[in-house]
């Protein structure tokens, strides 16, 4: 256990990941994927909420689609510097991969813990279409665990 925190949270960041290539690979592919979904949600007009995700629009004086777009560009923002952070760690700072692993893990499942702890809320019915985001919470977590065990088995050199 105690080796488990020093890989986790090493003492020195820097680029001597020792597991296996396809660790990186696999991380990469997903945190392209990531940058990408964070500009859509930090550039198009409503956020990719509607035209994309298929969220209903709201009726309402002031219009309250304003302030759901304002949040879902706060969103984008925050996944745009999470994804830089990403290209960081992966480029630069690569021993900290099991942690970003974790990380992702984290923010997959969150949206559907709020939602069905903490909010105690069926979101599915503000929705015309299934967003696309939500194929990936269904399989992703697992994805992200499985590469995060795997990130800690050492290549034989």
């Amino acid at each position: 256990m105690n080796n488990f925190f020093k890989i986790l949270f090493p003492k020195k960041a820097d680029n001597s990941f020792k597991g296996y290539k396809i660790i990186i690979y696999s991380l990469l592919f997903f945190n392209i994927l990531f940058f990408a979904r964070s500009l859509i949600h930090l550039f198009l007009q409503d956020a990719g909420l509607m035209q994309i995700a298929g969220l209903k629009e709201l009726v309402g004086i002031p219009d309250p689609n304003q302030i759901i777009y304002f949040f879902g560009h706060l969103w984008g923002l925050n996944q745009l510097l999470l994804s830089i952070v990403g290209f960081v760690i992966i480029l630069r700072y690569n021993n900290l991969i099991p942690l970003l692993f974790l990380i992702y893990f984290f923010q997959l499942i969150g949206g559907p813990f709020i939602s069905n702890f903490i909010m105690e809320s069926d979101m599915s019915i503000y929705y015309s279409k299934t967003p696309p985001g939500l194929y990936l919470r269904r399989i992703g977590p697992v994805v992200f665990i499985l590469l995060f065990v795997l990130s800690f088995k050492k290549r034989k050199q």
